[in-house]
């Protein structure tokens, strides 16, 4: 009965594959590195908002002659342009890779009196929050 259950679950992890939830990277060698997307501190901020901490943080005379953070975020959302580069689109997951995802997303050890011979791993099915 645990077939059509995981199978239905990994067709959910290649549904909202890549999300904040679920981006696994692999390295060369196709060995899993993480499951969520490596974040680095500024990008918790929008780059608007970046701009409005630099725009406010520079003397007046210097950012009069910049744009405002308000015409920035104008331009923002009627372009939908950012100030990064675009990311390439994911390539996808290959069977061998979803299935070390779902291996490291599982929770271990978590049924007590197993015969010993027995994999103790539950499947994790919560990648997004609700």
């Amino acid at each position: 009965m645990a077939s059509p259950h995981i199978a239905g679950l990994l067709t959910y992890f290649l549904s909202i594959y890549p999300s904040a939830n679920f981006d696994p990277t692999f390295d060369d060698a196709g060995r899993l590195l993480s499951i969520k997307p490596q974040r680095l501190p500024y990008e918790s901020s929008s780059p608007s908002s970046l701009y409005a901490m630099a725009h406010d943080a520079l003397p007046s005379f210097i950012s009069s002659y910049l744009p405002s953070p308000e015409f920035i975020d104008s331009v923002l959302k009627h372009t939908g342009d950012s100030f990064g580069p675009i990311p390439k689109k994911p390539t996808g997951l290959t069977p061998a890779q979803l299935k070390q995802a779902l291996l490291a997303l599982g929770s271990r050890d978590m049924i007590l009196e197993l015969p010993e011979e027995t994999v103790n791993l539950l499947a994790f099915n919560n990648a997004t929050v609700s």
